[in-house]
């Protein structure tokens, strides 16, 4: 009987620490972050990116009230955690070694994925992803690769997802990706009501999808052909690409040369 009432006891702590991992988060002092400061934000960015001369200034800052956050439940009922008040603040970066403008965000809540993080990552990659596509198909095209433009998505309006009319962010294509994202950061005054950021208490995403446009001086016909032999290796590349021949799109029978011009 004795052991029952022992073992018993054991299960009944076992239970309680479990809840109070789940309750206490939410309870206790929130550690304490960094302020927003430039001096932060530039020391961000050396640790991450390396020496630059950036430049960064201010944007907007953002005031976010308690709220209860949802964490987990078990059949049908969820247990719920203090959000703390926090502020949101978000400052425009130029780098000169990149050509590239960008935002730099910080959070206050001790939550957050990071103090600070940018877009600038994701900027770099899709652009070096691009230059590399565009250099493959001028050799596998040769005369007939005529260059390329660049559009800007959100979410479900990307090309992938194959709807029948693209609704690109902005109605004018760029040269390449670096003039897309300069344009746009320079036209965003404030990303807290933007749809181009996916704004969370945990993260700060950027949501914005360029769209590699690569124009083929040949019909249709002979795109498909040509394409069959090099699509694995062009995916391989990149899946946000659009290859426009002068009568079609590869690839894409729902999008007609007719709503692909008028994007312009």
């Amino acid at each position: 009987m004795k052991k029952q009432i022992k073992k018993g006891s054991w299960l009944l702590i076992c239970i309680l620490i479990s809840l109070a991992t789940v309750f206490l988060p939410g309870c206790k002092k929130q550690k304490q972050v960094e302020p927003a400061s430039v001096e932060g934000a530039l020391a961000y960015l050396e640790r991450n990116y390396g020496k630059d001369y950036y430049e960064i200034e201010f944007l907007k800052e953002n005031h976010v009230e308690p709220y209860k956050e949802k964490i987990g439940g078990i059949d049908g009922s969820y247990f719920y955690m203090n959000a703390p008040a926090r502020t949101e603040t978000c400052y425009l970066g130029y780098s000169p070694k990149f050509d590239l403008n960008f935002f730099v965000f910080h959070s206050s809540d001790s939550k957050a994925s990071s103090t600070y993080s940018t877009t600038l990552e994701k900027e770099i990659e899709v652009i070096g992803k691009f230059e590399e596509a565009k250099t493959y198909a001028s050799n596998v095209f040769g005369d007939r690769y005529k260059g390329t433009s660049v559009h800007l998505y959100v979410r479900e309006n990307r090309p992938l997802y194959n709807e029948k009319e693209l609704k690109p962010i902005d109605s004018k294509s760029g040269a390449d990706a670096r003039s897309v994202y300069n344009r746009l950061f320079l036209n965003t005054k404030d990303p807290f009501s933007s749809d181009i950021m996916d704004i969370s208490r945990k993260y700060f995403w950027f949501d914005a999808y360029p769209c590699l446009n690569v124009y083929v001086d040949c019909s249709l016909k002979e795109l498909n052909q040509q394409m069959e032999e090099a699509a694995m290796k062009f995916e391989s590349i990149s899946l946000d690409m659009l290859f426009i021949a002068n009568d079609g799109i590869y690839n894409k029978p729902d999008l007609t040369l007719e709503i692909f011009n008028a994007l312009e």
